[in-house]
Parts: C-alpha cells; sequence; structure tokens
C-alpha cells in the first residue's frame, strides 16, 4: 500500500507534583568519538558510543510504557509506540540512556514500604503490576471491570487454591518504589502497528465493514486492549499465605492482628533480624499461631537481587534494586484512543472515526465474550465456579421455562440463500410448534460478487468479438427465529438446552466446539457459523441438558423476563426491542456470537463444575475470516491532500 507516513503526537499525560522529575541532558555528538564506529551504529548503541567518551558507562532504561497491554491477562503485547535514540537522553545521575519521548519521575524517598492484605474471596484479588490499569473502564462498560486482570495466572491460581482448598489468602509485601517513567504527547507510532490501523482503514473505505471487523479483533489479539502510558518502576517482596478459612473466619474481629502478624512473618522469612529484635513475647505466639493454621506459602522476588536466605539485609536489597527494576503498577489507555487525527492525518475524518469505532468494538467483543456471569457466592446452591461477575442469579429459578427451537430464513439470491435456510427441526419448516410463537431474533445482508466475462460483436462490420470481464453482485438478506410461550404447554414437549459454539468459541456446557451427547446442532446467523445445541430425547438428554429462559439480541428483548399482568399482552402484541434485555430470576446471561455488530446472547443456569477446571480466556478474532472484496490492498492510497 502507498501510503505517506505522518507521525503520532498522542495522548496528554499529567505528571505528579508530588515527586522531583530527573533532569534530562541532550548529548551531542563528541570529537573524541570514533567516527567509524559513530557511522556504523545507530539508535542505543550509537548513544553508548558517545557516551563513553564522555566518560559515562550506562545501561539502557529498560521498564518502558508504550507497550500494548492485554487486560484480561495482565500481559504486555507487542510495541505500539517507536522507541528511538536521536537525542541520547540520559538521567541526570548517568545511570541510563533514556529513549526519546519518554518522562522519568525519580521517587526521592528512601523509605520501604510494608503491607498486608485478607483476600477472603478470590473477586477481591489485585494483580501487584497491574493494580491501576484494571480499573480503567475508559472505553464506556463499567460492568466489564469485574473482568479486568480475570485470566491472570496469578488470579486464577489464588481463585483455584481457594476453592479447592477452602483457604483464605492473605498476602503480606515488601516494596520500594523508585521511579516513574510515562510517555510524553510526541511520541510517534510504531511503524508496523501503524500499518494496521491503516488496513483497517482501507477496509471501510472499500465498504468492507466484515473485513474491518475481522482485522480489528485481529489487532487486539495482537497488541491487546490498551497501551501503557505510565509505570511505576522498583522491586518487592512477596509472600502469599494460604490459611484455613475455618480459623480466619473465627478471628474475624482480629483481622489487624493477622495482618501483623503476616508481616513480621515475611520478615522472619527474610531474616530482617533488626525488624524482628523489638518483637514482644505476644507477637512471636501470634505468629506462631498464625503460621499453624498457614496451608501453603510462596516467597516471590519481583525485580532487585535474587532471594538468598544468608546475608539479604535490608540494606543490600534496597542498594542492589536498581540493577533489576521492573514494574509495580501500570496505567494505560484503550487502544482505540490512539487512533487521532495527528496520529493519521492522511485519513478522511469520517474513516478516521470508523477505525477508531471498530477497535473500540474489537477491545468490548473481548471483553464480552470472557465475562462469565453467574453466582459467585460459594454457599449458594446456584454457586457457579467458573463466573467471574456476580450477576445476582444466586436465588433459585421461580419458573421452569420453555423453548421450541430455532430457524432461519432467507430472501434474495438463490445462490446466497441455499446455504443460509435453516428449519426448525421440530417442526420441519420454518415455523414453530403449536402454542408457540416465533420472536425475531436478528437478520443480516448478504453481498457475493463475481465476475462474469462478457463479450460482444465489435470491429469492422462487427465481424470481431471483443470480451471484457464485468463485476456482478448478488444480494441477500437472513432473518433468525426462536420459538416460546408464555403459555402452559404439555410436558416434554419443546426442547432441551445443551449450550452453544462456533467456529471461535467452546460450549461451555462441554468445553469444546461440540453438542453434548444426544443433542442436535442447529447453525444459524453469518457464516451459518452459530450453532445451537437442542435435544427432545428427554430420557437420554436430560443428562447433560441446562435450564434455558431466553435469549436477548440487539433489536430484540427477552419476552420470558417479561412480568405483571400485562406480561402476555405485551409478548403478543407488544415491541420485541421495548422487552426487558434481561434474564428471569436465577439465570445468567451468556454471549452466544456477535453477528456483524449484533451481540446475541441467551439466558441459561449452566452449572460447571470444578473437576472440569477454570475457564480458559477466548482469544479474538470472534468470527470467521471474511471473503476479500473489492480493488486490491496494494492499490489503494489515502493522500493527506484529498481529505
Amino acid at each position: 500500500m502507498a501510503i505517506r507516513v505522518f507521525l503520532l503526537a498522542g495522548f496528554g499525560l499529567v505528571c505528579y507534583m508530588y515527586v522531583i522529575m530527573l533532569t534530562l541532558t541532550t548529548v551531542a555528538s563528541h570529537p573524541d568519538c570514533d567516527t567509524e564506529d559513530l557511522a556504523n551504529l545507530e539508535g542505543a548503541h550509537r548513544c553508548q558510543c558517545i557516551l563513553r567518551n564522555l566518560h559515562q558507562s550506562l545501561e539502557r532504561w529498560s521498564v518502558l510504557p508504550g507497550l500494548g497491554w492485554d487486560n484480561l491477562r495482565n500481559l504486555e503485547q507487542r510495541r505500539v509506540v517507536t522507541f528511538t535514540f536521536n537525542q541520547c537522553r540520559t538521567t541526570d545521575d548517568g545511570r541510563f540512556l533514556l529513549p526519546d519521548g519518554f518522562i522519568v519521575v525519580s521517587i526521592k524517598s528512601s523509605e520501604i514500604l510494608k503491607d498486608a492484605g485478607i483476600i477472603d474471596h478470590w473477586k477481591y484479588w489485585k494483580s501487584l503490576g497491574a493494580q491501576s490499569i484494571n480499573l480503567d473502564v475508559s472505553f464506556g462498560f463499567p460492568k466489564f471491570l469485574e473482568v479486568s486482570g480475570k485470566y491472570s495466572s496469578d488470579f486464577l491460581d489464588v481463585k483455584e487454591t481457594q476453592l479447592r482448598e477452602r483457604v483464605i489468602t492473605v498476602m503480606a509485601m515488601i516494596k520500594y518504589w523508585r521511579y516513574v517513567v510515562q510517555l510524553q504527547q510526541d511520541v510517534n507510532l510504531d511503524p508496523a502497528f501503524r500499518n494496521r490501523l491503516l488496513d483497517i482503514a482501507a477496509a471501510h473505505e472499500m465498504n468492507d465493514t466484515d473485513q474491518a471487523r475481522f482485522l480489528s479483533q485481529q489487532l487486539v489479539r495482537d497488541y491487546g486492549t490498551h497501551v501503557i502510558t505510565k509505570i511505576d518502576v522498583g522491586a518487592a517482596l512477596v509472600q502469599i499465605d494460604q490459611l484455613r478459612e475455618e480459623w480466619v473466619r473465627s478471628q474475624r474481629n482480629k483481622s489487624s492482628e493477622i495482618k501483623a502478624s503476616a508481616k513480621l512473618s515475611l520478615l522472619k522469612v527474610l531474616n530482617w533480624d533488626s525488624s524482628l529484635s523489638s518483637m514482644t513475647q505476644q507477637q512471636r505466639a501470634a505468629i506462631d499461631d498464625y503460621r499453624s493454621h498457614r496451608v501453603s506459602s510462596y516467597l516471590s522476588t519481583m525485580g532487585g537481587p535474587p532471594f538468598r536466605p544468608a546475608n539479604f539485609t535490608p540494606e543490600q536489597w534496597s542498594r542492589d534494586v536498581e540493577r533489576n527494576m521492573v514494574a509495580l503498577d501500570r496505567w494505560g489507555q484503550p487502544l482505540h484512543f490512539l487512533v487521532t487525527r495527528r496520529a493519521l492525518p492522511e485519513l478522511p475524518i469520517d474513516t478516521l472515526n470508523k477505525v477508531a469505532d471498530s477497535v473500540r468494538e474489537a477491545e468490548v467483543a473481548y471483553y464480552a465474550f470472557n465475562y462469565v456471569p453467574g453466582c459467585t457466592e460459594k454457599g449458594s446452591p446456584n454457586f457457579n465456579p467458573a463466573a467471574n461477575a456476580d450477576d445476582g442469579s444466586c436465588q433459585s429459578p421461580t419458573s421452569n421455562l420453555t423453548f421450541g427451537g430455532v430457524y432461519q430464513t432467507c430472501t434474495g439470491a438463490h445462490q446466497l440463500c441455499s446455504t443460509y435456510r435453516q428449519n426448525n427441526p421440530k417442526t420441519g419448516g420454518y415455523s414453530c410448534p403449536d402454542r408457540y410463537q416465533e420472536v425475531k431474533l436478528g437478520e443480516g445482508s448478504l453481498v457475493s460478487s463475481y465476475v462474469e466475462r462478457e463479450c460482444t460483436s465489435c470491429g469492422f462490420l462487427w465481424l470481431s468479438t471483443c470480451c471484457k470481464d464485468q463485476t456482478r453482485h448478488l444480494y441477500a438478506t437472513y432473518q433468525m427465529f426462536w420459538c416460546t410461550t408464555l403459555d402452559p404447554v404439555p410436558a416434554n414437549t419443546g426442547y432441551m438446552f445443551g449450550g452453544h459454539y462456533t467456529s471461535e468459541t467452546v460450549n461451555p456446557v462441554t468445553r469444546s466446539r461440540a453438542c453434548p451427547p444426544e443433542f442436535t446442532s442447529i447453525p444459524l446467523g453469518y457464516g451459518m457459523d452459530l450453532h445451537i445445541c437442542v435435544t427432545d430425547d428427554y430420557e437420554r438428554g436430560a443428562e447433560h441438558a441446562v435450564p434455558f429462559a431466553g435469549f436477548i439480541s440487539c433489536s430484540a428483548g427477552n419476552p420470558l423476563a417479561l412480568t405483571g399482568n400485562t406480561a402476555n399482552d405485551q409478548f403478543e402484541n407488544g415491541n420485541v426491542a421495548d422487552w426487558p434485555h434481561l434474564c428471569p430470576p436465577g439465570y445468567s446471561k451468556h454471549i452466544a456470537t456477535m453477528d456483524r455488530s449484533c451481540e446475541i446472547q441467551y439466558c441459561a443456569q449452566i452449572d460447571i463444575s470444578l473437576e472440569q477446571g477454570l475457564p480458559s480466556v477466548n482469544r479474538p478474532p470472534f468470527m470467521q475470516k471474511p471473503p476479500l472484496s473489492g480493488p486490491p490492498e496494494e492499490d489503494y492510497v489515502f493522500d493527506p491532500r484529498q481529505r
């Protein structure tokens, strides 16, 4: 693709006033630096050559923002901004070489912070190194805040341990905070990341919305949901203890004593005797009692020197921290915040907005496909160990609801509709069983192009034949329906529900891309990719069936959530868009698919056994790769002069 490259000057960041900024010096070329060496070097190596001649031996600053961040798994991803060393900037002490476009703030305090906390439920766990960025909801969906960090390895370890061993987690920590590093406003986008945005823009310019959506989901897969904009840097020593739940519950009014014992226990492991010499006999007894109820204990070092039981003093640890610093906390912004006019000046403003919207949509989809609502209270009969967000469904369902199947119609070009029609196996046609009513779940447009060679007579006396290729287009529309009723129906007349799956997501009932035994898959939607599992074999299928309570989509609410004396009238005569987008009491929402840009959900009570393990993260893309359309990609040119 022929592209005029312009540079990003992206985000406004505020530097905290309670810290002192390190003076950054720009080092010009020095005449004593070997000219031949300079000619053959570039970037950081060139700067180090120059600075050696100034008798400054230094290391490159390695803990940097500007990387993508997966806010569900708490993992750094690919580089989003470019790192250049044209200015050869250093900290004022000459210890570190800094890339252009970064601010480093020194924390002058030499205090080592000691802290401890009791985590009596895994949902309160906060990952060290990601507390602040996990709280970011700036893309506008506060409910997804509960999902942030819930697929990180440390969270899953704590959750599974608490579930299996009936323990409560206590974390004690010693933290030495040394620097804050953040992006300046004039950083440039990494060329690879920028080109990915331009690919999305090209798809929008060619009105290929499906391709733009697919590329945006791939972008989130590779770069994450956020860009890291600021990092607290230093080192920490962390001890994670698992204590017997019944003992901690019995000490309900002594949480301060438990946390104090946790901190002292950590100091004792480190053998920092100077901190322990003033302990009273009562404190020593409390530590012994604390340790006697400990099921397991894990000590980890984050940065700093490796832990050695002998000769590991506070002075030595704090002195050696700067040799190996790590991120203690991160801040960030959603990835789509980088799609700005200054970053991509060659794009028309409407295309720029479409790119930002499609990237934001991909971020939201990543959260949505990993949002597992359910009852998170361990003592409830409806407890769902797989749930990562409590939805108030701990109460038992109040009714047994009915499901009469699904089907899909298609109108338009036969070549398209032949693969997009799906009858309802319950009736053998495009209809619902007796006493059931159809509910429109959604619809979508289909377009297909093909090339046809057209030949006509031409030339002198039309004695020659001239041929040229003509592009033809086919159009069709599909509509999805499901069947239900609010009236009583005879027993064993409808379907039992067995979950769903797509080509990109697994069935939460089977943990695979398949239906349970004795269940049939009914394909629906774009690409016929959404598979609904049903059975009317009430004897053999009941073992794997899950209670079902309706579908919800962007265009229709759930009639089974209607309440009051007017429920039947609203069901038969009301506007489907006005029905509640809710589940009946005792049921949880589960996302089925994103059919184009329309989110389709269903209400069910899925009982996940802990023996199956906790669900793994669903990674984008969440759709099949669409066919390419329009002119070849390399022929599309963005010209900033024609914006």
